[in-house]
């Protein structure tokens, strides 16, 4: 996966009471490694969402946080006050500070130290938490790929939408597990499908008759492609293979997932670059619109709107149903997943 990046693979153990603890890293911090990490963060500079954290519908959020937490109106982070009370922590990538702020509510003796390579990522959210809180928090800027954590320094470490952009998967497995106290909890939610989005073309094929079959206008699909990358240097490259590398450091004590269908759908939102529309793109655009108009004005006459409209909703519904059960199954990998861990006190054979 890394041989055209041109970076080796270097590996480091040391002998503790007789047992190899293995702290691996896939990426050097060369020249060629600064450059890819210069393009990260260009990328996402200014940008206050991630792929997950872009805004979606409300059914959509709804049919994810019951597959999460098996309550529509409860989102994953709610979930962590349940495990028990927490006092010091980390978050390991700044997000947009909904987590953190339930987290610091929730919990009154907790501090939080956040840790991101973007700078602004930090500010803003030491903003967003406003001063009543932002005085609990510490901010670091680091770069996750190289993170060294202080052994048994922290009861809970939390990752939202960070880790699938990591590539050294194995080296922050450790360094979180290392991290944890004895009763500490690590919890992850996160994009954990096929590497680089790259689907197999049978689910890609399945995913593409079932929206043909549920949709009155004929969709256009747009995958992926690695030849012509429209996302960050770093953006899912080892996503598919996070859930087996976390359970070979830690304990793996819950894990929920959705999206094995629903994470195909960025193949239909995606949009070109913006730029002002050419004349012809104009007319063509209006064309469009005015025979998707006409068609389901005629099939209304013939078929009646209410139809149409259950047809519609029915396809939307087939899709969230088919979703739960690709999720649960072991022959599709899942977009998202939401996982506990408890610290595993023996130390990992290589």
């Amino acid at each position: 996966m890394y041989e055209s990046w041109g970076v080796g693979i270097a590996v480091t153990a040391d002998e503790q009471n007789g047992t190899l603890r293995p702290d691996l890293f896939h990426l050097q911090a060369d020249v060629q490694y600064a450059e890819l990490l210069k393009a990260e963060q260009e990328f996402w500079d200014g940008k206050t969402e991630s792929l997950l954290g872009a805004t979606t519908s409300e059914r959509l959020r709804r049919h994810i946080n019951e597959r999460l937490t098996g309550d529509p109106g409860r989102e994953w982070f709610e979930e962590i006050s349940t495990f028990g009370d927490f006092t010091r922590g980390c978050i390991l990538g700044a997000g947009p500070g909904a987590a953190e702020r339930i987290l610091l509510t929730n919990h009154d003796g907790l501090r939080l130290t956040i840790f991101d390579i973007a700078g602004d990522a930090l500010s803003r959210i030491e903003t967003n938490l406003g001063p009543e809180l932002s005085g609990r928090v510490e901010t670091r800027q680091a770069d996750l790929n190289f993170l060294v954590l202080p052994p048994n320094s922290y009861d809970i470490v939390v990752s939202n939408a960070s880790i699938h952009h990591l590539v050294n998967l194995e080296h922050v497995a450790f360094q979180i597990n290392s991290a944890l106290t004895e009763d500490g909890y690590f919890f992850l939610c996160d994009y954990v499908g096929e590497s680089y989005f790259q689907y197999p073309a049978h689910q890609r094929r399945v995913f593409e008759a079932l929206i043909r079959a549920t949709r009155l206008d004929e969709p256009t699909f747009s995958w992926p492609d690695r030849s012509r990358w429209d996302y960050s240097p770093f953006e899912a490259a080892r996503s598919g293979e996070t859930l087996e590398v976390f359970r070979r450091f830690m304990d793996e004590r819950v894990l929920r997932t959705s999206n094995a269908l629903l994470k195909m759908t960025k193949a239909l939102e995606k949009k070109p670059a913006s730029r002002a529309p050419s004349l012809a793109g104009r007319v063509a655009s209006k064309i469009r619109r005015a025979a998707v108009s006409l068609r389901t004005r005629l099939l209304g006459s013939l078929v009646g709107m209410e139809s149409i409209r259950r047809r519609s909703a029915a396809g939307s519904e087939l899709m969230y149903e088919l979703d739960g059960l690709l999720s649960d199954s072991r022959d599709v990998i899942p977009g998202l997943a939401f996982a506990v861990y408890a610290k595993r006190s023996k130390a990992v054979q290589s």
